[in-house]
């Protein structure tokens, strides 16, 4: 068995079930098939000296667990439908992910929009690639409101980017 140990990162911080919730290895069970988001499929192992961890069934090459992240956090969006900014809580009733919304010199595919009644505010995640100049052109001749949330990568529960969307209030702001 690998050594996976409480500072370590893990490869696979989150996995899908089959109906497509994410889990992170807290909540997770063992014994179930979970699918890692390079499509393999990954199990749950774990116990008293090593925490709870997924690995990958049969070899993979995958390498992507900061893309997951990104994932998890508009997977937990869509489930929580809330995001706290400093201008308070944003409850939406309803919310597209990857979506595409046309500019007069381009498009974009936004992370999320969230509506609350007659508004509608873009919600971009970010790791190390903020909105950059091209992108920050095109969302003002879109003219909405963006919310943009710096990724926290230390992530390593599900409850963890629950907080952070909810709780937590450090936004940038972009109209």
């Amino acid at each position: 068995m690998e050594s996976i140990y409480q500072n370590e990162e893990l490869l696979v911080p989150f996995a899908y079930d089959e109906k497509g919730k994410i889990f992170d290895p807290d909540t997770a069970e063992k014994g179930r098939d979970y699918k890692c988001q390079c499509g393999s499929a990954v199990r749950l192992r774990g116990g008293e000296k090593v925490r709870n961890h997924f690995y990958h069934v049969d070899d993979s090459e995958c390498s992507k667990g900061e893309t997951i992240i990104h994932k998890a956090y508009k997977q937990v969006f869509l489930e929580e439908r809330a995001l706290r900014t400093k201008f308070g809580l944003h409850e939406y009733h309803d919310i597209d992910i990857e979506k595409r919304i046309n500019a007069v010199t381009g498009y974009i595919i936004a992370d999320a929009i969230g509506y609350h009644d007659d508004t509608a505010h873009i919600i971009e995640f970010g790791k190390t690639s903020l909105i950059d100049e091209k992108k920050l052109k095109l969302l003002k001749q879109i003219n909405l409101t963006t919310i943009e949330i710096l990724i926290d990568t230390q992530v390593k529960t599900i409850e963890e980017i629950r907080s952070h969307l909810v709780d937590q209030h450090e936004r940038k702001h972009i109209k």
